[in-house]
């Protein structure tokens, strides 16, 4: 009897330290929240979030936090971070999700904003509308040529937003006054 408790006993406690080491991580409450963790560029728990349900259209950059009513794919489009990117676009991230505040801008529109090459390209390969009017009536062409004058003392922005310009040009992407 004594020697069938202490199996019962070893088998239970070897249940149970292998239930504990398991990764669990899937079905697993994330320990941030979700723009945290594409600020700080966690894509495991980005993953989390996905596996729990989180909505990732609809999670914007609370008002009064610098980037307020960026979405997650607009906040990963500003950091460059390509694996986060398409993450969100491979989970239904919608590509032409305008950000919750006046702008109104797609992810595409802040990728050309704020200089992220890699960014716009792999946007418009994904699908993103090149000639999409965000609510200050501009097209992401538009707000390259904006992004030229405000940068145009920078040479190295100004390489950098040329060569978004090329591309959009490429795609055939016109201004908002052309449309």
């Amino acid at each position: 009897m004594f020697n069938r408790l202490v199996a019962l006993f070893l088998l239970t406690s070897i249940m149970i330290v292998t239930l504990s080491c398991s990764d669990n991580t899937k079905n697993s409450t994330p320990s941030i929240d979700l723009l945290t963790a594409i600020d700080k560029e966690n894509i495991e728990i980005v993953q989390q979030h996905i596996d729990t349900g989180t909505n990732i259209n609809n999670y914007p950059v609370p008002v009064g936090i610098p980037l307020a009513g960026a979405h997650p794919l607009h906040l990963a489009v500003v950091k460059g971070n390509v694996e986060i990117v398409d993450l969100l676009l491979s989970n239904g991230a919608d590509i032409n999700l305008e950000a919750n505040n006046k702008d109104k801008a797609t992810p595409l529109h802040w990728a050309v904003f704020f200089l992220q090459k890699e960014m716009v390209d792999l946007l418009i390969d994904s699908g993103a509308e090149i000639n999409y009017v965000d609510g200050n009536g501009t097209t992401p062409l538009d707000t390259a040529n904006y992004t030229k004058v405000i940068n145009i003392k920078d040479e190295k922005k100004l390489s950098i937003i040329n060569e978004i310009i090329t591309a959009l040009s490429n795609k055939n992407a016109l201004s908002a006054s052309d449309l």
